[in-house]
């Protein structure tokens, strides 16, 4: 299926064609500032789907508003009912269609020339009316203040805060892709307005001291920022801004004869996934833990795992190595250990149910594993 995705190069048009590249079951057709009307009719020839995602939404010039919203997608109607051949087509149009400004006035100026050219003859046209769209790939100081905040302050730059308590309607970019998808793999009978699924409403502040929470934390390794799906797509968002220099950073860690000892991650609501590693003879643990619980995963080397139950004294011995696929499961009231007996230096991953606390470690020693 040829795909015609006009604006393919703005925002949402980078992301919807990547993940039609991606999929390999589309061939995209690109339309953009840069191509000329008569490049675009030559395009709608071969589309057998057209996107169209192109047009202002912030110019000094009112009259782009017209030319670029209302005109084009006007022209691009005209152009399909020549070729006599029912193309479906999404519309990106927005939420400000009711709103008394010009790029409100242009979107729903647009929507009726698709109704006035497609309505006739049913033609599939599936009409989305946006609200504010964040993700990856949105230019900050533009018309996003997702973006712009994301951007300034990931590269620690002050942000201007006008009208804190306002909220804002947002969804984020792979829902939007989603939801797009959708329609092209299912076409409408005729002309359709979408209702949009996963669309949140937060206000300017709340914006702020999430994103600001993120790059405080993001020089850390606690990680309790997540409280709903919001937090996750603007928490991705947020590391799209990060600069370069930033996509690797050292890990503290804790090293002796034994090997080493790293926390990469910690939650009070989530738990703790660490590393360690060991060399060849050496054993580590010989603990025990009231009400923690640990998954341990072998990468490398070769581990014998000793369990005893300090109710009863019962011992369990379970081998374990990086050829396995599985992970080794601690239980409260079994003291254990963990003894590298390969050849070859022994690294685990391990997470815990709890993050390690000074005050209240719950990690008791003990040596007696016979």
């Amino acid at each position: 299926m040829n795909i015609l995705v006009t604006g393919s190069k703005g925002f949402i048009g980078r992301n919807l064609v990547s993940r039609l590249i991606s999929s390999k079951k589309f061939n995209v057709i690109e339309y953009g500032r840069s191509n000329t009307t008569k490049s675009l009719i030559k395009k709608l020839r071969i589309a057998d789907y057209v996107v169209h995602l192109a047009g202002e939404n912030k110019s000094r010039n009112a009259d782009n508003f017209i030319k670029n919203n209302t005109n084009l997608t006007k022209t691009i109607c005209q152009e399909m009912v020549k070729l006599e051949r029912s193309i479906p087509m999404i519309f990106s149009s927005s939420t400000q269609v009711g709103l008394n400004n010009i790029y409100g006035k242009s979107k729903l100026n647009a929507e009726k020339e698709i109704e006035n050219y497609f309505g006739i003859n049913n033609n599939p046209v599936t009409i989305f009316r946006l609200p504010g769209v964040f993700g990856k790939w949105c230019k900050p100081n533009y018309n996003s203040v997702v973006a712009t905040f994301c951007y300034r302050i990931a590269n620690n730059k002050k942000i201007n805060i006008i009208n804190p308590s306002r909220r804002l309607p947002l969804i984020y970019i792979d829902d939007v892709v989603n939801q797009f998808i959708n329609k092209i793999i299912n076409p409408p009978s005729g002309i359709e307005f979408q209702n949009l699924s996963e669309v949140f409403e937060v206000s300017i502040s709340e914006i702020a001291k999430k994103i600001t929470n993120f790059h405080n934390n993001f020089y850390k390794i606690k990680a309790d920022f997540f409280e709903n799906k919001f937090d996750k797509n603007l928490y991705s968002t947020f590391i799209s801004y990060i600069p370069k220099k930033l996509f690797k950073r050292s890990l503290s860690f804790h090293s002796d004869d034994r090997g080493v000892f790293a926390e990469l991650l910690r939650s009070d609501k989530y738990g703790q996934i660490s590393f360690f590693s060991a060399k060849p003879g050496i054993t580590r643990g010989n603990h025990v833990h009231d009400s923690k619980t640990e998954k341990f995963y072998v990468i490398k080397g070769k581990a014998l795992f000793t369990f005893k139950n300090l109710y009863d004294g019962e011992i369990n011995q379970i081998e374990s190595s990086s050829d396995d696929l599985s992970f080794v499961q601690s239980i409260p009231g079994w003291a254990h250990n963990i003894k590298n007996i390969g050849s070859d230096e022994l690294l685990v991953i391990l997470w815990a149910n709890e993050p390690f606390d000074n005050l209240k470690p719950d990690t008791i020693p003990y040596m007696d594993m016979k």
